[in-house]
């Protein structure tokens, strides 16, 4: 992340222990990230992004291939933090 460079994430807002929203410097993509309380014990995690494409070929290889990937991805990380958090109870 870096302020204003090509290809990188831009911090969109912050909410000191509840989200972070990056995107890029267009403004055509956009990654949130939040934390929700549920009760005393527990916290929702919430994924979000978005993206705007000019191209078909580009919307059509992300949902195809990335959207996948991407997908199996996340879900290995939520699960090792899921484990971290609870062995750390």
């Amino acid at each position: 992340m870096a302020p204003n460079a090509k290809g990188m994430f831009v911090v969109r807002m912050i909410e000191p222990e509840g989200a972070l929203v990056l995107g890029d410097a267009t403004g055509g993509m956009s990654w949130a990230l939040v934390l929700e309380p549920v009760d005393k014990n527990s916290t929702r995690h919430i994924t979000r992004s978005r993206g705007a494409y000019d191209r078909l070929a580009v919307g059509l290889f992300l949902k195809l291939f990335w959207h996948p990937v991407d997908f199996g991805m996340q879900r290995r990380q939520l699960v090792n933090l899921k484990r971290l958090v609870e062995a750390a109870r």
